[in-house]
């Protein structure tokens, strides 16, 4: 699932095993907690990435990824020993986090985007306000990090990137993804994918939509609001498939002349995919 949590006592296993793994069993122990609540815990973390579990006979060691999000969460826990993760990262929190990257979201598209309600992201934001968590230059506009939680930023931007290849990976075996946000990417596969959480893009939506190109590879956008890709949308991402090809920038020329393409809201989606520059000056 894309929408994924931790919750508290996840949060303790990954304290227990932050230098060396020890079994389950063990791990039950010191939290007085019942073995199959541990196992469905540790199960969970192994799932999302966080932890690896190595079987000797019966019983189950568990140990830190040796992957990105292994060593970033081993990484934060270690440099950040006064931060109060247990009320950072569980419940909601791998869920609004990511979108505090970058410039931030407002807490109404906090909530589109994670399906929360807003009393909860605001309970959320109560507590991390009083931890100096939250820019409160930007707030209540946007909900985004304090500059000096850079160590926390940098596990959260792991985070996403593992999260979305993983994700694409369970879902679709040959998906590379090209271009990537805080809770969405697009992606190119050789094969046609049916599934309702993807949508056509880039040069498929194009094409789609009566853009005159045509590629031997599909594309596809994910995002958790998963709305359908307009022609502006698409011609931007056709450009970021192919960046040195000059036919999607001639494409989005002819579009916008044609009339079925604004040319403010093309410039608005290469400011949002990082290419203004590109599309600007062959406008």
């Amino acid at each position: 699932m894309y929408l994924e949590k931790i919750n508290k006592t996840e949060l303790k296993i990954l304290d227990l095993v932050l230098h060396n793994g020890i079994t389950e069993k063990m791990i039950a122990s010191k939290l007085e907690r019942s073995p199959s609540w541990t196992s469905e815990c540790v199960t969970h973390l192994s799932m999302i990435g966080f932890v690896d579990l190595i079987r000797n006979g019966i019983s189950k060691e568990v140990i830190i990824s040796d992957n990105d999000l292994g060593t970033g969460i081993r990484k934060l826990m270690i440099d950040e020993p006064m931060l109060s993760l247990d009320v950072v990262l569980p419940d909601s929190g791998l869920l609004i986090l990511p979108l505090m990257l970058s410039a931030g979201t407002s807490v109404r598209e906090i909530s589109r985007r994670t399906h929360l309600t807003t009393r909860t992201i605001y309970n959320k934001i109560r507590k991390w306000k009083g931890m100096g968590l939250i820019d409160l230059k930007v707030y209540p506009d946007k909900v985004s990090f304090s500059n000096f939680m850079y160590n926390l930023i940098e596990f959260i931007e792991i985070y996403s990137r593992y999260r979305n290849r993983r994700y694409l990976k369970d879902e679709v075996r040959d998906g590379v993804i090209i271009w990537e946000g805080r809770d969405e990417f697009l992606f190119t596969s050789g094969m046609d994918v049916d599934k309702d959480i993807f949508r056509n893009a880039g040069p498929s939506r194009s094409e789609e939509l009566g853009g005159n190109i045509m590629s031997r590879s599909r594309y596809y956008h994910f995002s958790t609001i998963g709305n359908e890709i307009s022609l502006e949308e698409a011609l931007v991402q056709t450009v970021i498939s192919d960046l040195n090809n000059p036919r999607p920038y001639r494409l989005i020329g002819e579009q916008i002349k044609m009339g079925n393409a604004d040319k403010e809201r093309i410039i608005s989606y290469a400011y949002k995919y990082g290419i203004p520059d590109r599309i600007e000056e062959r406008m």
